[in-house]
Formats: C-alpha cells, structure tokens, sequence
C-alpha cells in the first residue's frame, strides 16, 4: 500500500486527490467512527486484495460491503488493488476492473515501481472520470492530450413562481464536442447522506444531445440542515459511462430567484 501511496504523491500534491487510509488515525482516536466516516465521503475506494484481506473479518465484512453497497448505489467508484495472488475471482468484487492491467498481482511484476506507478495511473484514469474528464491515453515519450470536460453540473438556488418553498436547481448541460450523453442517476451526498434525486416530471435516464442542458431541483427543506447554505457542491450526476460528476454553484444566476412553471398538482401558497 505505501509503495502504491508514493506514486500517487504528486497528484495529491497538485491537489487532484486527498488520500485518506486506517494509518493516518492518530492515537486516542475512536478508528471504527473514523473509518466509516471516510468511507461514507470517499468518491474512490481502493481495495487491496491479499490472502490476509480475505482472512480479516472487518476488512470483509464491514469495509468491503459497505464500499460495495457504495459502488453499486452509483455514489463511490471501488477498485480492487491484486498485491498478492489469490482467489479474488470468487469475490463479490469480481466484476469491477482491477488493477494492476488484467488483475495481475503486484508480487508477480519483475519490476515492483512499474507495477505500482500501473496502479497509480489507473487510479488516476478513474479520477479523470469522476472530475467529467476524458482522459486520453499518449505514448511515455509524448505529450499527453489536455483532458476535456464531458458536462457541466451547476446548482442555483430559487423559487417556483406563486410557491414559497425554495428549492435547489441542478442544470446539467452536455459539453462534449462529439458525443451524447446519457445521465442515469442525479443525487445530493454529504459525510451522513445519500438522498437519490427523483421528479415524476423529470425522469431519468435523459440523453443530452451536444450543448443540450437538462433540469431537475429538489426542496432545500429535503436536504440536510446542517448543508442547506453550502449544499451546490454537493449534488452528484452519474452517466451511463459510469462517470460520476461534481457540481458546482452556478454563479451565473442570482443567489435565489423566482422561475417559471412547477410542479404539477401541487397547491399554491402566497
């Protein structure tokens, strides 16, 4: 693990990631709070995958299903890390892309760094994902091409016109240049919640075609208290790719406006 930690150094230096692992605990703190904590907020769990892995009843049963239970909630990305060989094929983890390439554990490497610095850029493929990257593989000897946003994931805050409940606005908009894109799943997410977004009127899954935008919203008085004034970063946009994609407040709007139209069958209040 701290083989695979050091080649991951310089992106957590450049600020692309903020890694977080059970050795950073300092002494006197409660560990089982501090673990689930980070899973529940992690966007990228690794795995690494030993014989001892299988034999750890926490690492197993409580880590590696709650990551799973994660994954398949679209609300994390688990990578299974093969270090030494065994028989992870039987795993409930079985079906996800490992790393290093083809699930070849790191032992069996004639060269460890290759095989972790393998590690490493594959963990940075999926970062590139979740940031709403493509990221496009170039020989060593070249210039790798700059990543390209996929879609843009903006939140404002706002009222329906003649309804006093306000709620959060979440504008999806479609920025590739060559692609449409499929949106599966649209969410809020904090360290404590995971509260799926679902409009009758806006069902999903919704293709974008090129520089098509798309809206949904949800009351604010549905989200956390605690996160109501800083909820814009909060929401999650996942893609049929399996890309899953941050927002960010949509400063183009006023803070809290007034728009058009609302759900339907609902009774206005003044």
């Amino acid at each position: 693990m701290d083989e695979v930690r050091r080649q991951l150094v310089i992106f957590d230096r450049q600020g692309l990631i903020r890694e977080w692992h059970d050795r950073l605990i300092r002494p006197g703190d409660e560990w089982k709070g501090r673990i689930d904590r980070r899973l529940h907020r992690s966007d990228i769990i690794l795995l690494f995958i030993s014989p001892h892995f299988f034999e750890s009843d926490y690492c197993y049963e409580a880590e590696m299903m709650d990551a799973m239970r994660r994954h398949e909630a679209g609300a994390a990305r688990v990578v299974p890390i093969i270090l030494r060989p065994c028989a992870w094929h039987s795993a409930p983890f079985a079906g996800l892309q490992a790393l290093p390439t083809d699930g070849r554990a790191i032992t069996t490497w004639s060269n460890r760094d290759e095989a972790c610095l393998n590690v490493a850029e594959g963990v940075m493929r999926a970062v590139g994902e979740l940031r709403g990257e493509v990221v496009i593989s170039a020989p060593r000897e070249g210039a790798a091409e700059a990543p390209a946003r996929l879609i843009a994931v903006r939140v404002h805050r706002a009222f329906f016109a003649g309804q006093r409940d306000e709620c959060h606005f979440i504008n999806i908009t479609n920025l590739s240049s060559s692609r449409v894109v499929e949106v599966t799943h649209v969410w809020y997410e904090d360290e404590a919640h995971h509260i799926p977004i679902v409009q009758a009127q806006r069902a999903l899954p919704v293709r974008l075609d090129l520089d098509q935008s798309w809206e949904t919203w949800i009351e604010t008085s549905n989200l956390p208290a605690a996160h109501r004034d800083d909820a814009a970063s909060r929401f999650r946009v996942r893609v049929s790719s399996g890309a899953v994609f941050a927002s960010v407040a949509n400063t183009t709007v006023p803070p809290v406006g007034v728009v058009p139209g609302g759900p339907i069958n609902r009774q206005n209040t003044v």
